[in-house]
């Protein structure tokens, strides 16, 4: 695959997560959309791992206008990514701390 390809699908790639993200931040706090959540998710965990795949592809380093483009599409996605993040946590209860306190025997 030539240079210039990966960087095309990188760019796809790209858009997908940035859509799949939006979709996310929509859907994530309504409980009646579990399963999509579920699979846009998952989705996003294929297309993560297929930019770390074509990722590995590229060796040298230049600039030019779609390296520009990725970079600012991921820092879209990144930015979306927190922002859904930090519902879900917020959706979810911290887990309490609390321990059971077992009784130590003391043998002598």
């Amino acid at each position: 695959m030539e240079r210039r390809e990966i960087l095309n699908e990188i760019d796809a790639t790209l858009d997908q997560l940035i859509k799949n993200a939006a979709a996310l931040n929509e859907v994530t706090s309504n409980p009646l959309y579990q399963t999509e959540v579920d699979a846009l998710q998952k989705m996003q965990e294929s297309l993560l791992a297929r930019l770390l795949h074509l990722d590995g592809f590229l060796k040298e380093k230049s600039q030019n206008k779609t390296e520009r483009s990725i970079y600012d599409k991921l820092t879209i996605f990144s930015e979306l990514s927190s922002t859904l993040a930090k519902q879900v946590q917020s959706t979810y209860p911290k887990p309490s701390a609390k321990r059971s306190k077992s009784k130590l025997k003391i043998t002598q």
